[in-house]
């Protein structure tokens, strides 16, 4: 796809006034690979960090001064950023646009950002975009999830429960996050227990690597809404089971082009569960197999046969 960018971008009083890295990150948000036609769109921080090639501190500081400005809007917990005007210069103009757009709503987990979305197409008015409307209507009256914040330095996590109102309650309970267990209890919600994962930003980059093969070749597969669960699977093959991330990226990439296993590796835990089966698979496929019998030259029969010639005939 491709993005209009007005040339005022570099005139604007707000960007003008703004440090290099934050208008450099702009318009990396303006042409990002994860971009999508509402300018609504999921893009973690490793991501951003790793596309750029800036570090963590600049690129938050360069985040503040563009949400500060109005030029972005970011639900951290999701990890989805909203480009408020992104509709008012790429507009939807015409009904496969629209079709193209729910889809890409659908693609995104419940976030409040929606409400911004519905105040941008306010401003089209066209018949065709009732569709897309109606679905956004729909998805705000949706419940948002309980989201779940790390505060380290208070020792305490946030859980946020959202409801159809979108009202938020939130409760603090300590912050029980461990290093060495699987998962640690936080929180029981009526019957729900509700768990709390520890990884590094690596295994979440391999956890959204693994969604986005999948979504490659299964366009409609329901992904987790959030990662967490997988990426905590993804530390395990790396903490317990000694994978490297460069053997679980690699793997990742093989079985979401297999025909066969495209369609069974579908979840991190499958993924661990088959992954010695999946690495001797691949490797097999990356060797050609031996040819009993044969050499560089030919087969040991016909160099024999030539020997025997060879010699009869006196040379």
């Amino acid at each position: 796809m491709y993005t209009k960018i007005e040339s005022q971008f570099w005139k604007d009083e707000k960007m003008v006034k703004m440090s290099c890295d934050a208008r450099y990150l702009m318009l990396y948000f303006l042409t990002s690979p994860q971009r999508n036609i509402i300018g609504c769109y999921f893009i973690p921080e490793p991501y951003a960090c790793f596309d750029t090639g800036i570090s963590t501190e600049r690129f938050r500081q360069a985040m503040t001064e563009l949400v500060a400005a109005g030029r972005i809007k970011y639900d951290q917990e999701n990890h989805i950023l909203l480009i408020p005007n992104f509709l008012k210069f790429n507009k939807l103009d015409n009904p496969k646009q629209v079709k193209a757009a729910i889809d890409r709503l659908n693609e995104l987990p419940k976030t409040q950002l929606f409400q911004d979305i519905s105040a941008a197409i306010e401003t089209i008015d066209k018949p065709y975009i009732k569709p897309f409307a109606e679905r956004l209507q729909e998805r705000l009256q949706e419940r948002l999830p309980i989201q779940e914040y790390s505060n380290k330095d208070t020792g305490y996590s946030i859980k946020d429960k959202g409801d159809s109102n979108n009202t938020r309650d939130i409760l603090l309970v300590p912050d029980c996050s461990g290093t060495e267990e699987e998962t640690a209890e936080v929180e029981v919600v009526g019957k729900r227990k509700r768990t709390s994962y520890t990884y590094e930003p690596e295994h979440m980059e391999i956890a959204e690597r693994l969604k986005y093969r999948i979504l490659d070749h299964k366009p409609n597969f329901k992904c987790p809404s959030n990662l967490d669960q997988w990426a905590n699977t993804i530390r395990l093959m790396d903490t317990q089971d000694k994978r490297s991330i460069e053997e679980i990226a690699a793997v990742i990439d093989f079985c979401q082009q297999d025909n066969f296993w495209r369609v069974n590796i579908l979840s991190a835990d499958k993924l661990r569960e088959k992954f010695d089966q999946l690495q001797a698979k691949m490797q097999a496929k990356r060797t050609p197999p031996a040819q009993p019998g044969y050499t560089e030259g030919g087969s040991r029969l016909a160099m024999l046969e030539n020997a025997k010639r060879r010699l009869a005939s006196g040379n």
